[in-house]
This record gives C-alpha cells, structure tokens and sequence, in this order.
C-alpha cells in the first residue's frame, strides 16, 4: 500500500474504542485525503481502503483498546465536508481476534481503600464505578455501616394441603432487648417494632449478647409473674421461627362439641374384667388414639361410665362401637397447647381414630427390685380415618366407618437401662419417683419433626419401684442369723433395666414419618417444702433420645448426653430434701458439663412453685416457667427482677445434644435429637418461712406471716385460733404461740379459759382489801391473794418482792433503772445504796473486783467489800448453789440479797 497523505489527529495514543467513537469523521477525512494524493478512486471497500489502513497501522479489527501508531496524514487543504458512507458501514468492528496484550487495564475503583465503603462493607466494580454494600450484621449506604441485629419470628406452617409463613402473634411480647457489655457495663439496645416478623435491633456491637423477650402473664393467671426467654448468642441474624404441621387458621373449641364413634373393630374391645363380685380380673383397657392432619386435633380416651363426657361406651367384647358419644372440648385436644381444634374437612383436614390395644406382660418371678416384673404397653391394632369432617364449636357430629388392620409394621426395642441407671447417678436425692416411657409415633412433619399433632402407634410406660436397697436383710425377710448386721429398712427407687421386646402395631399414615422415643424421668416431692395450702408439688428430671424408628428399631437405646452435675446457685448447692433460703433476688447460676456427651447448647428454666389462687382459693396455676435461658455457658448470672420476696422456686437445667444444629436457629426441631435435665430442690430469695412473705425496708429484709398464720416471719405457725376460737371458751380470748392455743377469760368472767363462768370477784374485788391484794375465783367461790410479783400474806399484808421495789433505786438483779443499751449496770456501793455503774463490766463470777476503781462485776452479779470479788444477787435461796444462802442485804421482808457460802 502507498503512503498515505498526513492526517491531523487529535493528540495522544489513538486506541481503537477512541476510533470507533470517530469513525464516521475518520472514513470522510481519509477519503478526502487519499484523493488529494493522487489516489483517485472512490471510497469502496477495495484493496488500500480502510480495513487495509488497519491492517497496516498494526490495528484491531475489534473494539479492543490497543493503541495505534500515530501516523500523521497531511492535510489535503480540502474543505471538511464529509463525504457520503455509501460503502464504509458505521458498524462496531468486531473484537473476536486481536488480543488486549498491549492495552492498560481501566483502574479497578475498589483496589485502594476498598472504594471509600465503610471497612464492614463490600465493594463491587459497576459500569467503571465502586459500589458500596454492608455486610450482614450492619446497615446503611455501604459508605457508613453501623451494627444491626436481625430477629426473625415466623410460623412456618406445611399441612400437606398448603404452605404457608406468617408472623408470629407478638402481640403479648410486652419488650425485645439486646443487652451488651460495653466498657465493662451492660448497655440495653431495644428493638424496632416488628415488620413482618422481622425486629431490628440497631446498634448491637460485634461480639456476644444477651436477647431478652419478656412477656406478660396471661389473663387467666392474675397474679402470675412476667416471663422471660432469654438466648445468649453472638449471631447477628437470629431466627427463632418454627415449623408447624397443621393450618394456621385453625378453629379453638370453646363449648361443648359432641363427637360420635361408630364402627365394625377387627379386634373385640377389651375393658375391665370383673367377677360378679366386682373383683378386678384383668385391669387391661383399650383406649382410642385420635390425630387431626391439618387441624392440629389429637387426643386418647378410655371408657368410663357413662356421665357428662361420655355416653355410649363400649363393653368387654364388643365387636363394634356402637355410638361412643365423646365431648370434643374435653378429649379431642391439641398436641402443641391447651387450645383445642376443630376438624374441618372444607378446609382439608382429615380425621383418624386409631383402636390402641393393651398388652399385659409378666416374669414369672420377678425380683422385689426389677420394674420388669410386670408392664404391659399399648399398641395400634385398627384405624378409621374420615375426611369428610365439617366440625363447627358446639356442634354434634358422627365419625363412622368399618375400622381397618393393615400394614403392620414392627419395632425391636433394646433398651440399655443399665447406661440410663448410671448416668442417673448424677440426679439428686433422695427421688420420689420415675417411670421408663417409650414411644413410636406418626409425626406429620418431614423429614424434620415439626410442631402440630402425631399419633401414638407404640406406648410402653413402666414405672420405677422403690425396694429395699438390702434385699436380703430387710425387715420383711430378715434372718437374724444371716442378717449379722442387722435389718435395714432402707429403700431406694430402682429403674428399669436392660430389656428385649418386639413390638408389632399398625401404620395407616402415608406421608410424615414414623419417630421413636425413650425418656428416663424422675421426681421428687418438695409440698413438705412450701407453704402448708400448696398442692402436691414435684421437681423434675429426664434423659431422652428421640430418632427416626427405622434407624433405632434393634439398635441399642443408651444415652449419648449425660446429666448436667453440681447444680449451684450463688456459689452452694441446693438439696432437694431441705429448704434453701435468702439466696437473695440477684441469682448467679453454675453448673459443669456432662460426664456423657458434649451438649451443642443448654437451657435454664426457672420455675416459680407458689400455687396461684382465685378469690375462691381455687388453684388456677400450680407452677410456671418465669424465665427461660438458651446459652452455652456452664456459669451464667440471671436477669434482675427475675425473683420476687416471699415465692419459691426451683431451677432445671437441660443439656442438649443432636445432629444438625445451626445456633442461627435455635428452635428448630432436630430429627436426631437427645437431652437430659438435672433439677435442684427449693429455694427462696429471702430467710423468710414458707408462710411468709418477704419485702426489703432500708435494704433490710422484713418478714411478714401471711395471714392465717402467727410468728416473726422467720418462722410461722398456723393460727389455731382461727377455728373455733382454738378450743377456747367464747366468753375467753384465745392466743395462738408455735401453732398452741392459750384461753384467758375475758374481764368479768372467770376460768381457765377454756371454761368461764361470771366473775364472782366482780363487784368490790370480792372484799379483798389493802396493797397489793386481789381477788381470784376458784370455782365458784373466791378467795384473796398478793397480786403477781408481790409477796406476803394477803391477810397480813402484800409487799412487792426484791424484783419488783428497791427504795425507788436501780434494780441490780433485773437492771432495771440502767442504760443497758450503753452497757450500764446496778450494783451496791460501799454504802450500801445502789447505782448505776458504767462499762466494762467484765468482771466474771468469784473474779476481783473494785466499786471505786475496776473492774466492776457483770450485771446481776455484786462486788462485795470483803474480800472484793463478785458474789451473784438474790432473791430466794433456790437461786444460790447448793452450799450457800440468800442473806438479805437490808432487814425486812422481800430484800435484796446475795449468795453467801453457809
């Protein structure tokens, strides 16, 4: 190709994205100029023309940003008029095949200083400029990010018909705080109103805090303290969502709903079996199991006679129910809470009522100690299931159809209850009782357990039995021969232990999954404990697994998370057979970790155990949860305010352990699941008696009786004179002392109190005359005596004795007359009058002593002048030792004197 005439181009490197911007300018100009040398020819694409030009100059063909040379085309002085493009298309040139190798990158806007986002900011490179996003856990405009917590409370509901997410009703959530430690001080960080179940928590700092909820107690429980939930976490999202298995728009029952059964069994009723003497043969009863899918309907019911809830019920060998007539408010409950639901069909609810049949099973000869000796357990033999239900509250309704006995399904339980027996050794004592339970049940939810109904196919409960822990030597069977150290009569609750049994049941369910369970729980009675009008009240304790049926039908059922151990609250243990009071109202809870297992999380519940009562003293709570904690702290100090003077409480604590927990969701159900809960006895924020409440004054506890109590609230008694004026008379004022009546006649009457009778010395004192001299009735007649404190001869005269006169000086064998609370105390002179001396007074009994000097005598005790030492005052010779006397100080009767050696 020729040279080209010079072009004038704009300065600097021309790199092809500049050129392609000018491109129509550059094709007009060059055409110009390629005619002004002489070139000729038009400006159609032929060899020489433009691609040519860029082949040459080293060009792209693309729109790359490779430079070309600046090659300078001369002016061919023709006029700028642009020429027509009529062969040179004004498209982009493609890029496909020349490399960017000698073209500089653009500056990434986010390599220095992350792009100017905040440093808890992302920065991303959009259209040659930075973009700012916050990282979660912190909001703003990416330029400033400040800390944020998220809380999500959602219901998350799938009933097989729909799925549905909706908030959670927080409509009693009466505050949702963060607390955190800043600068060493907790610093509350209250949370927005939700939006769509989402709180926003500004300002919470990176690191770990403290989310409180705290709700007010029900309207049903007037009363009743606030509850708390409390998660110590670190997570800026925290999503305390649930999964339910049933609609969230499900009908309560509130008045009295009438359900009828009937239906052909495939296996005859079986109930009690008596003589005609009304002996009990066989104690074994059927029951029916009833599960709402969709409507969260689930429930059991044995028969009874018939009466307000029940009528129609079937009897020993029945082949079919008849029309077993069912109150759907009493019976047909909830699986998740006290409401119960309807079931409505126009809404997709299904129905089923499982036959569950008892099965006896006995050793044929057990030992005193093995709880296996006899069980029986229940098992789903037959089902009848409806969806054509249309249940509206107070209505009658008929569920009715032929019961059905197919796909039995089997489950091998190897139940290893020597591990759960040792890793109850960490629970305290001594037990008042426990049970074995263990179930295989229909769980709508999968394959992750979810809140809502379920349908009990297996049923096994077999209680803990208290026997002699000396079987041998015991006082039933002991052989005194044998039996060198005695018989004992101490006794222990043995729990069940290691046991093989298969169990065969029904499973009419086609969606959800079967789950099994085996709990370990234990009580113990603390009613001795509390206030005398408190009902029947235990702590509690467990160890449970629960896992999908398949995988533990035959696998051997041990504990894989042990007890929490040495339960403390401020620092000391609390027993459970003893009252632990005045921990305070500032709680600081510690424990150590499992011996078995390594938990993911723990969770500490306070319970309050005070029975809550209407006006009528009916019992409307006997116990709550005022506080719950979720931590993985083993030492944790509690919230103020969370216990209030004058109630008692109890404090459990659960280990958890599963597989697949996420700490972001804490209350998510897990399929794989084991826990175990250690309990302590009772405890009282103030030293004040059971019956009793507390309240500080000046920072100083105060001890008040309740009322129908007498006492100084450290210890209370009943009042006795509450009922029947104590056994007194009703003309006598009765006093109730540590719970013992004492009757006093009333003025103008005479007796012992509990018999009284007109005071006869009533007018004129009976004629009894002169100082000192009273009248006393005795029966019915009267007589005259020196009133209390005086002696004498009433018909001589009264004097006031040596405690009671002293010539109007001080009293040395009472003190009175003396400033004790300043230490002083009244000894003779060496007058013989006496006066008040001041301390010390220290001087012990037989001690040296000085009346002018020191040391003086401790009171009721004198220095006497001879030899001066400290001689004791009396009244009487009784009160002098066995080898001296009452020698009167002063002549006359009743004087003061002082023991002297005969």
């Amino acid at each position: 190709m020729s040279a080209l005439c010079p072009l004038a181009l704009v300065p600097g490197p021309l790199t092809v994205s500049r050129f392609l911007s000018l491109r129509a300018a550059l094709v007009t100009l060059l055409a110009s100029a390629l005619a002004s040398c002489g070139g000729g020819g038009s400006t159609a694409s032929t060899p020489g023309g433009i691609d040519d030009v860029l082949a040459d100059s080293g060009g792209s063909t693309g729109a790359s940003d490779t430079a070309l040379p600046e090659t300078a085309l001369p002016d061919s002085g023709n006029p700028d008029t642009p020429l027509p493009d009529a062969n040179v298309p004004d498209t982009p040139l493609p890029d496909a095949n020349v490399p960017d190798a000698n073209v500089p990158d653009v500056p990434d806007p986010c390599a220095a200083a992350n792009g100017g986002c905040d440093a808890k900011a992302t920065c991303a490179s959009t259209a040659g400029a930075a973009k700012c996003t916050c990282k979660a856990g912190f909001e703003g405009d990416g330029k400033t990010c400040a800390p944020i917590v998220t809380l999500t409370a959602l219901n998350h509901h799938d009933w097989g018909a729909g799925k549905l997410s909706v908030p959670e009703d927080t409509s009693g959530w009466t505050s949702v705080a963060a607390i955190a430690t800043v600068d060493g001080k907790p610093v509350t960080y209250p949370a927005s109103a939700p939006v769509s179940g989402v709180f926003s928590i500004p300002g919470v700092p990176v690191g770990p805090y403290r989310l409180v909820i705290t709700r007010a107690p029900p309207a049903s429980q007037p009363g009743a303290s606030p509850s708390l939930t409390v998660y110590d976490t670190s997570e800026r999202a925290l999503d305390l969502s649930t999964a339910h298995s049933y609609r969230p728009d499900v009908t309560a029952i509130t008045q009295p709903t009438w359900l009828t059964v009937k239906g052909k069994l495939t296996a005859p009723w079986k109930t009690y079996a008596e003589l005609p003497d009304g002996t009990v043969v066989n104690a074994l009863e059927d029951l029916l199991f009833f599960m709402g899918r969709g409507s969260d309907a689930a429930g059991s019911v044995q028969t009874q006679p018939d009466g307000e809830h029940q009528s129609g019920a079937p009897k020993n060998g029945d082949a079919a129910l008849a029309g077993w007539k069912l109150n759907a408010l009493q019976y047909l409950g909830s699986a998740h809470g006290a409401m119960r639901s309807l079931v409505e069909s126009g809404k997709g609810d299904a129905l089923t009522v499982l036959h569950g049949r008892v099965t006896e099973v006995q050793t044929a000869a057990p030992l005193a100690s093995d709880p296996w000796g006899t069980f029986s357990y229940t098992t789903a033999v037959e089902w009848l299931t409806t969806s054509s239900l249309a249940m509206t509250d107070g209505g009658s309704f008929t569920v009715e159809g032929d019961f059905q006995a197919g796909n039995p399904q089997s489950f091998v339980l190897k139940y290893a209850g020597a591990s759960f027996a040792s890793s109850l050794a960490e629970a305290p004592a001594p037990l008042h009782s426990g049970e074995l339970r263990f179930d295989v049940f229909f769980e709508c939810g999968a394959p992750v357990p979810a809140k809502g109904a379920y349908a009990t196919l297996v049923e096994l409960v077999v209680p803990a039995k208290k026997a002699y822990v000396d079987l041998k030597c015991n006082p039933g069977s002991c052989d005194v021969a044998a039996c060198l150290a005695g018989c004992s009569a101490e006794k222990k609750l043995y729990f069940p232990g290691d046991r093989e049994q298969s169990f065969s049941f029904v499973n009419p369910f086609d969606f959800g999954q079967l789950l099994a369970s085996a709990t370990v729980a234990f009580r113990g009675d603390v009613t001795a404990l509390l206030p005398a009008d408190t009902g029947i009240q235990r702590v509690r304790g467990h160890l449970s697994m629960t896992g999908p049926a398949a995988t533990l039908s035959g696998t051997a059922l041990a504990p894989t998370i042990g007890l929490p151990r040495n339960l403390r609250v401020n620092g000391k243990p609390v027993p459970l057979a003893t009252m632990t009071t005045g921990v305070g109202t500032g709680l600081t809870v510690a424990f150590d970790p499992p011996a078995l297992g390594t938990p993911f999380a723990y969770r500490v519940q306070l319970r309050e155990l005070d029975d809550l009562k209407d006006a009528q003293g009916k019992v409307i709570s006997a116990e709550r949860v005022v506080l719950t904690v979720n931590t993985i702290a083993t030492e944790l100090v509690l919230p103020a305010g969370s216990l209030l003077l004058g109630r008692h409480y109890a404090l459990t604590v659960e280990a958890r352990a599963g597989e697949g927990y996420d700490p972001k969701l804490p209350n998510a159900y897990l399929p794989h699941s084991a826990s175990a809960q250690n309990t302590t006895g009772v405890f009282a924020p103030c030293a004040c008696a059971p019956a009793a409440t507390g309240a500080l004054e000046d920072g100083k506890e105060k001890c008040t009786c309740l009322s129908g109590y007498t006492g100084d609230g450290k210890v209370c008694h009943p009042n006795v004179c509450l009922k029947d004026n104590g056994g007194c008379h009703a003309q006598a004022n009765c006093t109730s002392q540590d719970g013992l009546a004492t009757c006093t006649c009333k003025s103008g009457w005479a007796g012992d109190g509990k018999v009284c009778a007109v005071d006869p010395c009533l007018p004129n004192n009976g004629g009894c005359t002169g100082e000192g001299v009273i009248c006393v009735a005795d029966g019915g007649t009267t007589k005259c005596a020196c009133k209390s404190g005086w002696g004498g001869n009433p018909s001589i005269g009264c004097y006031e004795t040596c405690l009671t006169a002293n010539d109007g000086e001080c009293m040395p064998v009472t003190n009175a007359g003396c400033d004790g609370g300043l230490g002083f105390v009244c000894d003779r002179t060496a007058s013989g009058t006496f006066k008040c001396y001041p301390p010390p007074n220290d001087a012990l009994p037989a001690a040296a002593c000085s009346q002018s000097s020191g040391p003086y005598c401790v009171a009721g005790y004198s220095c006497s002048n001879a030899p001066g030492v400290c001689v004791k005052f009396c009244c009487a010779d009784a009160e002098c030792a066995a080898n001296a006397t009452c020698v009167p100080l002063k002549a006359g009767q009743g004087t003061i004197g002082l023991c002297t050696p005969k």
